[in-house]
């Protein structure tokens, strides 16, 4: 087959093939893509894991009720850069997407006092022709 018109049969045929190929192509692009978004999710909710088993010694240390006036104060500016980092990695991101914005991923979900800021929605990814699958949660749930 030299021409398209030699075959109009075979050429519609290799075109859609060539489509369908070209789809299942993105389909795999999205579903890489996702997999390192969730990566990154899960990363940093093993960083808030650390922080918050930091915060609980923390408290129990303070609780003991042997800490004096400097050493509570020093506890607090330890907490409030445990705080700091809780936001920080709240506001993570990969791909220039925020990962617990919903599916408003250009938007940091927390300012600097915790409100959220994202949407009520999940952000998705299509990974066939008629799925998505979720891989960005809205914040705002587990707020």
């Amino acid at each position: 087959m030299n021409s398209p018109s030699d075959d109009p049969v075979k050429t519609d045929k290799i075109l859609t093939s060539k489509s369908i190929l070209s789809g299942f192509e993105q389909y795999d692009r999205n579903m890489d893509s996702a997999l390192d978004y969730l990566n990154t999710s899960e990363d940093a909710l093993a960083s808030v894991k650390d922080v918050i088993m930091t915060l609980q010694e923390l408290a129990t240390t303070s609780a003991t009720g042997t800490s004096d006036a400097s050493s509570r104060a020093n506890t607090a500016v330890t907490v409030d850069q445990l705080y700091q980092q809780l936001l920080t990695i709240a506001n993570t991101n990969y791909d220039n997407k925020y990962a617990f914005a919903g599916y408003e991923t250009g938007t940091e979900p927390f300012d600097q006092t915790g409100n959220y800021l994202g949407d009520a929605n999940s952000y998705q990814v299509r990974v066939n022709s008629s799925g998505y699958m979720t891989v960005g949660v809205n914040g705002g749930d587990s707020h």
